[in-house]
């Protein structure tokens, strides 16, 4: 008989019970296999009020970090994504709750630029894993209770959860997962000092960290500056795979998820999240923060289509120098490094008609002191025209300028003043007004590697790696410069009746 509290459940809702019983009993079993249904059970646990607005993006961060998990794919993953997308959701807090659900004596650490970044994704993990429905999907996984603070909890098959700072301490502690996720703070990403610390402290910290040869090794981030952590991954370690999704899509791409196997399209402009970003906010962002910024945070390029402060149409190009011209000099950047990864060692001849200047040769290399001093004194016997020798008198340029003084005439001591951004920026209004020229392609095909190089550093600027052909360049340049404006107040002002040089037409042979 039933007491006075209960009621008769109904044969309509039994089988009701039944079937949502079923069904959790199914995804249960689906997000034990699988993590994007995981995630978007974890996504409604941290957003009770909020409905997922799904995307295709989703899915796939989701499927490649299962696949690292398995050993379906790459374990060592550099994924550079906007701002907005959920990444730090999928892989700092609900992946970290996937594995440790999984087995539960994984170790994981993870770290952000600020410690607050870093507890707030910890606390969020936590609050999946102490949830009823992550327990009933895991009954082996538990938070061991006397092991559970913020930033630092551990199970009771003593598995991990650690989070930490770039800079801070990991001493002692490691892990077969670690998780970078925005590892260097935006606001300092064009220091180049505080770039360098965080970098360090990648290499010399928190890749020591690692416990195991193959374990997974995820670094999250916005592209911030060619030497940002993304650029400093790549170029110390070759075993990472970069997975780059730009906010607009700059080619027609196809992308094969790696689990499902679906595969998307994107066709050039193509926007990443339409349905969340529209292309009238995307136009404000562009506004907001500026060509260098948005190709570097929403592009996941540092520098804007076409180059940054050097655009690449700018540049003119000449099929045969001048007969006659004003004059001919070097122009030197010193730095003795001879290292795989060193500054180089370059060297210009430029040769001036009017207010043009001609980039005639480049010697670019890593040396030290005795290759840079043959260097000069081969250019020196190669243009015998060039009767001024332009060395900036800092960093190695002193040692050279006192070894060659005596030597070689016409060495000028050059003492710049300014910084690099502000010198290259006086310079890039000459090619802007199309008064700079470097050699034609097809006609010196033996200077076409050096042609490109030299105007790739200049289309990275101001967040390339390497400024010395750039250095090099407005050196020559704003010395030339001078000497144009000096004649313009003299006597003689024939210069400006020569019939110009043959020049090539047609728009840039690189573009």
């Amino acid at each position: 008989m039933l007491g006075q509290n209960e009621k008769r459940v109904s044969k309509k809702d039994a089988i009701e019970l039944s079937s949502r019983a079923a069904q959790e009993l199914y995804l249960r079993r689906r997000m034990r296999r699988h993590f994007y249904p995981f995630f978007l059970r974890v996504f409604s646990t941290l957003n009770p009020k909020t409905k997922l607005n799904d995307n295709w993006h989703i899915k796939y961060l989701c499927e490649i970090l299962e696949a690292a998990y398995y050993g379906l794919g790459p374990r060592k993953l550099i994924i550079n994504i906007p701002p907005r997308f959920l990444k730090s959701t999928i892989c700092t807090v609900a992946f970290p709750a996937w594995v440790l659900g999984k087995n539960a004596a994984h170790r994981v650490l993870a770290c952000s630029y600020s410690s607050k970044l870093s507890i707030k994704h910890s606390v969020d993990c936590r609050l999946v894993m102490e949830s009823q429905w992550y327990k009933n999907t895991f009954p082996e996984t538990r938070i061991a209770p006397d092991q559970n603070e913020k930033a630092k909890y551990q199970t009771t098959k003593r598995g991990h959860r650690i989070a930490t700072s770039v800079g801070g301490s990991a001493t002692g502690e490691g892990g077969d997962i670690l998780i970078a996720d925005d590892p260097m703070n935006p606001e300092e990403a064009m220091s180049d000092t505080m770039r360098q610390n965080t970098n360090d402290w990648m290499g010399n910290t928190w890749s020591s960290r690692m416990d195991v040869q193959d374990g997974i090794d995820l670094i999250i981030m916005q592209r911030l500056h060619d030497e940002d952590t993304t650029g400093w991954a790549i170029q110390s370690d070759p075993d990472y795979t970069l997975i780059r999704i730009p906010q607009e899509a700059e080619e027609r791409e196809q992308i094969v998820l790696p689990i499902s196997k679906e595969v998307i399209i994107r066709e050039p402009g193509d926007l990443l999240h339409p349905e969340r970003f529209d292309r009238e906010y995307i136009n404000k962002q562009k506004i907001r923060l500026g060509s260098y910024m948005y190709a570097a945070q929403h592009q996941q390029d540092p520098v804007p289509a076409g180059g940054g402060m050097f655009k690449e149409e700018w540049w003119q190009f000449y099929e045969c120098l001048p007969d006659v011209y004003d004059e001919m000099i070097q122009s030197w950047d010193m730095t003795f490094r001879k290292t795989e990864d060193g500054s180089y060692v370059t060297g210009q001849i430029w040769l001036r008609k009017g207010a043009n200047k001609f980039l005639v040769d480049q010697i670019r290399a890593r040396m030290d002191f005795p290759e840079t001093i043959k260097a000069v004194i081969r250019m020196t016997s190669k243009y015998p025209d060039a009767m001024r020798k332009l060395i900036e008198d800092k960093a190695n340029g002193p040692a050279v300028i006192d070894t060659l003084r005596h030597k070689i005439p016409g060495i000028v001591p050059v003492s710049p003043d300014g910084s690099k951004e502000a010198r290259a920026a006086s310079y890039a209004a000459q090619v802007e007004a199309g008064n700079i020229y470097l050699p034609h392609p097809d006609a010196y095909p033996e200077k076409a590697t050096m042609v490109a190089d030299f105007i790739h550093e200049h289309s990275r600027c101001p967040k390339g790696k390497y400024w010395d052909q750039i250095d090099a360049a407005s050196q020559a340049v704003r010395h030339m410069s001078s000497a144009t404006m000096s004649s313009m107040y003299g006597e003689d002002d024939s210069i400006f009746a020569d019939e110009p040089a043959v020049f090539a037409s047609g728009g840039s042979p690189w573009a």
